[in-house]
């Protein structure tokens, strides 16, 4: 049976079939007669021509909401989710949402072929807020590093900070960097179950911070690392405030008060470092001037900060201070072993 149609121009055309109703520029809604029928209809409401229209499934406005709606909810969601499975995964959270990218991209070009593309638009849509959503999560986590445990480190304008396995922040981006501390006093880069006990934080000075954020010791030192990593029978810091030095425990407890003019940084063969106090440095970075003394691994006052000099004979036994006119020897643990005085 052929059909007679209302074309473009609102003048009646035909008849034609209907294998030929596409090639004529026939639609659903255009308006077509055909002899028995009393009125002219839309093609599409004709029982027998509806399998010649092939449905654009939604209207262009509904598609529109849809979009809209699948972006606000799919882009809420991709943070936290990706956070979780990179987080499940220990791997770098931008490369979760990368696939999501390639397959919606994939699909929109698959239905630009010539066969599909009467489903271009509904492909189009529906994709859309994965791809956006995607490459939110993306833009997100750029700059972040891998995650360990269920964080990792975030990098925002300089400044670095923690991110948990949901995506939020653990710690602030406010830090010039963080040094992550285990319970042994160690440097744990990357802790691989164990969390961090403390971390040593910079700002605009040094501070210690435990994992919440919390501050054990003030942001006022000019310098804070830990006391002979892995050597010491309990963890200790180092601070440096002002040209003065003094050392810590990972309570922020001091164990010297920052005091003293200089406190050698690496054990001598014995364990013991000197330290002084009241003394001043020079041109050659050396100390003169003030009282020396000693301290052992755990910083424990071995001899007293009241000698002109200090030295150390592990292959003897003894250490030897000196004032003007008087020379003590101890033992390494401290105790006194004699005196001698100058003879004039």
């Amino acid at each position: 049976m052929q059909y007679f149609f209302i074309n473009q121009n609102g003048q009646q055309s035909g008849p034609v079939a209907p294998e030929a109703f596409k090639v004529n520029g026939i639609k659903r809604n255009t308006m077509v007669w055909c002899e028995g029928m009393s009125n002219w209809q839309e093609a599409h409401s004709i029982p027998e021509l509806r399998k010649f229209f092939k449905s654009s499934f939604l209207s262009l406005p509904i598609l529109i909401v849809i979009a809209v709606v699948m972006t606000i909810v799919l882009s809420l969601l991709a943070i936290p989710l990706t956070a979780l499975i990179a987080s499940a995964f220990d791997t770098y959270a931008y490369y979760i949402p990368i696939p999501v990218v390639v397959i919606s991209v994939l699909t929109m070009l698959f239905f630009l072929l010539k066969k599909f593309r009467h489903q271009f638009r509904n492909a189009f849509f529906l994709s859309l807020p994965f791809l956006i959503s995607s490459v939110i999560s993306i833009i997100y986590f750029n700059n972040t590093s891998r995650f360990d445990t269920g964080y990792c480190r975030v990098y925002r304008n300089g400044n670095m900070g923690l991110m948990n396995k949901f995506g939020f922040t653990q710690l602030p981006c406010v830090y010039d960097y963080l040094t992550p501390i285990d319970k042994d006093g160690n440097d744990v880069d990357y802790w691989h179950g164990d969390l961090p006990y403390r971390f040593i934080a910079k700002k605009d000075h040094y501070g210690l911070i435990n994992f919440s954020g919390e501050e054990i010791m003030p942001f006022k030192y000019d310098q804070l690392n830990i006391w002979h990593e892995r050597e010491t029978d309990t963890p200790l810091l180092l601070a440096e405030k002002e040209d003065l030095h003094g050392i810590f425990n990972l309570d922020g407890e001091a164990v010297l008060p920052c005091e003293y003019s200089y406190i050698c940084t690496k054990n001598e063969t014995t364990g013991c470092s000197k330290i002084n106090i009241g003394g001043s440095e020079d041109s050659d970075n050396d100390i003169f001037g003030g009282k020396w003394g000693l301290i052992d691994k755990n910083a424990q006052l071995i001899v007293p900060c009241e000698y002109k000099s200090i030295s150390t004979y592990f292959s003897s036994g003894y250490i030897k201070a000196r004032n003007d006119y008087k020379t003590d020897y101890y033992d390494f643990d401290g105790k006194l072993l004699r005196s001698e005085y100058d003879e004039y």
